[in-house]
C-alpha cells in the first residue's frame, strides 16, 4: 500500500511494505527503545528496529524550487525594494538581485529532508541576507534589511516545526486505536505533538541551539573562525541529541551535511567578487587554525 499527503511544500509518503494483520491471535511486536527513543528526525526505523513483519518509515521530500525562492521573494522583500527610497534605481537593483540569488533554493541539498538540517540552511540563509545587509546596504537600510530577514528566518523555523507536527498528527491519526506495534507508535506520535503544543520538542530545543550558534557570526571580520565554531557546535547538538545512537554512520551524515552547507555558502559568495573574502573551507578538516 502507498499513499502520500502534500503540505507546507512537503510530500509525505507513507510506505508500508508488509501489513500486520489486526487480529487476536498475531504476534505482539516489542517496539525498540519504545520509552525514550524520540522521533524528531521523521523516522519510525530506530523504533521498529529489525521487525521483518513491518517496515514502516516516514520520508519527506521536497518539492521546491524555482517556485518557491520567488514565493519568498514576492512574500517578504519585494514591497521592501518597491518602496525603497533615496536609493538609486541601480543600488535597488543590485540589492535585488543579491537578495534573490541568497534566497536560490539548492535541490541539492534537500534531497532528503530532517528538521535539523532544514533549520540550519535556512539559518544559514540568513547570514547570506546579513552579509548583504552588512556589506552592501546602508544606514537604515541596512537595518530595514535585517529586519525582514529575522522574520523570513523565524517563520521559515516555524514551518519545519509545523512540518513536524503535521506529519506526527498523521501517524497518530493512522495508527491511533490499532493494537501490537501500533498501539506504541500512536503513543509515541501523542507524545511529540504535546511536546511541540508545549513548546519542549526536541525540533525546538534544537533551533534555540541553532540559533544560538549563528547569533554569534560576525560578518565584518573573523568570519571563517566563527564559522567553522557553528559547524562544530552544529554536530556537538547533533552528538547529544542522538546519545547512544551516535555512531560512524550518523557522524558520517552529519559530516555530509556540513560539506554541502560549506559548498551552498561558497555557492553564493563566489558569485560576487566583494564576498569572496567569504570563502570557507571545503572538506571535513578545516584549514584555519582554531587556536588563533
Amino acid at each position: 500500500m502507498r499513499s502520500s499527503v502534500s503540505f507546507n511544500y512537503h510530500t509525505l509518503h507513507l510506505k508500508n511494505v508488509q501489513h500486520i494483520p489486526l487480529n487476536p491471535t498475531a504476534p505482539l511486536v516489542k517496539i525498540k527503545n519504545a520509552s525514550s527513543i524520540t522521533l524528531d528526525k521523521l523516522t519510525l526505523s530506530n523504533v521498529i528496529g529489525n521487525v521483518t513483519t513491518s517496515n514502516q518509515k516516514i520520508k519527506v521530500t521536497e518539492v521546491k524550487g524555482k517556485e518557491q525562492q520567488n514565493s519568498d521573494y514576492e512574500q517578504y522583500f519585494s514591497s521592501f525594494f518597491e518602496n525603497l527610497e533615496g536609493v538609486s534605481e541601480e543600488e535597488k537593483n543590485q540589492l535585488s538581485e543579491l537578495v534573490k540569488a541568497a534566497l536560490k533554493y539548492n535541490e541539492d541539498y534537500f534531497s532528503s529532508w530532517t528538521s535539523d538540517k532544514a533549520s540550519m540552511y535556512y539559518l544559514q540563509t540568513q547570514e547570506k541576507l546579513n552579509l548583504i545587509a552588512d556589506n552592501v546596504a546602508g544606514g537604515s537600510i541596512k537595518e530595514q534589511l535585517k529586519t525582514i530577514t529575522k522574520q523570513y528566518t523565524n517563520d521559515k523555523l516555524k514551518q519545519i516545526v509545523n512540518t513536524s507536527l503535521e506529519t506526527y498528527q498523521i501517524i497518530y491519526d493512522r495508527f491511533k486505536g490499532k493494537g501490537g506495534p501500533y498501539s506504541e507508535i500512536a503513543k509515541q506520535m501523542k507524545n511529540a505533538i504535546e511536546e511541540i503544543q508545549n513548546g519542549n520538542h526536541a525540533d525546538q530545543i534544537s533551533q534555540q541551539q541553532l540559533s544560538q550558534l549563528f547569533s554569534g557570526l560576525n560578518t565584518n571580520s573573523s568570519f571563517q573562525i566563527g564559522y567553522e565554531k557553528i559547524m562544530r557546535g552544529y554536530k556537538e547538538i547533533q552528538k547529544r541529541q542522538l546519545g547512544k545512537y551516535w555512531n560512524t554512520f550518523s557522524e558520517a551524515d552529519v559530516d555530509k551535511t556540513i560539506n554541502m552547507l560549506r559548498e551552498d555558502w561558497n555557492n553564493f559568495v563566489s558569485q560576487f567578487q566583494m564576498f569572496e573574502p567569504y570563502r570557507v573551507s571545503i572538506g571535513s578538516q578545516s584549514r584555519i587554525d582554531m587556536k588563533i
